[in-house]
């Protein structure tokens, strides 16, 4: 795999989160460290996945950063846990962070504005600006959004987890 994606100079951060730091930033938005019902078991294990044992270091010398966090493998799955972590309307975090959304928008939300105000929850981040309409694009499936009127579970309240998941899956989320 070609590495040149995480090594762009106009990346905002010097630097790729390792799998620790991914992992239980995802499940800390997500809201899924409320209550000890998590196995730590499966949580290390994701991290092992992506090439971070729990205490399992390489070498004397500690863990790899930046790039080296990243091959094939490792990129599917931090793409894949964060996507499922931030993705799932049932999970605390996310309906905490679609119900903030919806205490915030005064009527109908733009496209535009939903896009900001999400990726405004995951860090904030900054995404290029073809990362940015796509992700436009892809609210703009619904066109205005009445952010207020939406219950849980319904139509309105997946398109915004879907946006808070793409967004998750950027490059730019993935940089420290």
């Amino acid at each position: 795999m070609n590495c040149e994606y995480f090594k762009s100079e106009s990346a905002r951060f010097a630097r790729v989160k390792g799998p620790v730091e991914l992992v239980i930033g995802a499940l800390r938005l997500a809201g899924m460290c409320q209550e000890p019902t998590i196995e730590i078991n499966d949580i290390a294990s994701q991290a092992f996945y992506m090439g971070q044992g729990l205490l399992q270091p390489p070498t004397v010398e500690g863990w790899h950063e930046g790039v080296e966090w990243i091959d094939s493998g490792a990129l599917v799955e931090r793409v894949n846990f964060v996507s499922k972590s931030l993705g799932d309307i049932n999970n605390p975090g996310v309906q905490s962070m679609i119900n903030g959304l919806a205490d915030e928008s005064e009527g109908l939300v733009s496209p535009e504005s939903l896009v900001d105000e999400c990726l405004e929850l995951l860090g904030p981040i900054e995404v290029p600006e073809d990362t940015r309409k796509t992700l436009v694009d892809i609210a703009t499936s619904r066109g205005d959004i009445d952010l207020a009127a939406s219950k849980t579970g319904d139509e309105t309240q997946q398109l915004v987890a879907n946006i808070i998941r793409l967004s998750a899956s950027t490059r730019s989320y993935q940089m420290a």
